[in-house]
């Protein structure tokens, strides 16, 4: 065999490697997102919620609802640790992944990927007089993935929920979809200095058009540095009111140069 086709062998075989990697990544990515929500089930367990995330990025990020956006490790892994609740009896949050779209970025190094996620919660008496309450909660994730640079494995580096629904189990969607504007009882659960206000929350309501976020990803090959795909660009944004804040100096420290 000459060096001419051993090198062009060679390059079949780097190639075919690469692909096998982004495969398998799709598989990972599943798995960490899985762990993510098995941890939400009981508040008990929701603190470990940080293990699924970017933890050693200050860029990583976390958007849930309208409670804020939340930027690095420690601001993230306060977040879900101040909503751990090892005593919470009777409390559940079960939320399952459907419809997953999963784009590995051509150079390997990230992922696009947006889940629906239909659940049910039940919120317990928190204080003396008050009733249980039990709710449908469905929406939609949008996240950015991110490969350790040392591990390899594989990590959410920017999460947003877009919460459609959360309506009494009694009730149609339809009918009390004034619940969907409504959170968890009580203020945010958590604040810090990384913490900026929250860039869209518009659940589902009866008289509204609904909007269709977070756009699904498309194939792309390196990240560009710009969570907004999940708007679909500037039209969409404009026709549904996104305003999204200039958060450069917060997101995408560095990138790519610190993957």
């Amino acid at each position: 065999m000459s060096e001419t086709e051993w090198r062009r062998l060679e390059r079949i075989v780097a190639a075919q490697q690469h692909e096998l990697e982004r495969a398998q990544a799709v598989t990972a990515i599943q798995n960490c997102m899985g762990r993510y929500e098995t941890v939400h089930i009981t508040p008990a367990e929701i603190g470990r919620s940080g293990e699924c995330f970017a933890l050693w990025r200050a860029d990583c990020s976390v958007e849930v609802s309208d409670w804020g956006c939340f930027f690095g490790g420690e601001a993230i892994d306060g977040f879900w640790r101040s909503m751990t609740a090892p005593d919470l009896r009777g409390g559940i949050f079960w939320h399952a992944l459907a419809t997953p779209v999963i784009q590995v970025a051509g150079d390997g190094r990230t992922a696009k990927v947006t889940w629906m996620s239909p659940g049910f919660e039940t919120m317990p008496p928190l204080q003396a007089g008050e009733e249980a309450k039990s709710f449908w909660c469905w929406g939609k994730y949008a996240c950015d993935f991110i490969r350790h640079p040392e591990t390899g494995a594989w990590k959410i580096w920017h999460m947003k929920w877009f919460r459609t629904i959360r309506s009494d189990f009694a009730k149609s969607w339809y009918e009390d979809s004034r619940n969907t504007l409504a959170g968890m009882p009580g203020p945010v659960p958590y604040d810090h200095a990384n913490r900026q206000p929250s860039v869209f929350h518009r659940p589902y309501q009866f008289d509204e058009v609904p909007h269709p976020f977070p756009i699904d990803p498309e194939p792309y090959a390196t990240y560009d540095g710009n969570f907004r795909w999940i708007y679909g660009g500037a039209e969409y944004e404009a026709r549904y009111g996104v305003r999204h804040p200039d958060y450069a100096r917060l997101y995408h420290v560095n990138y790519p140069n610190a993957v």
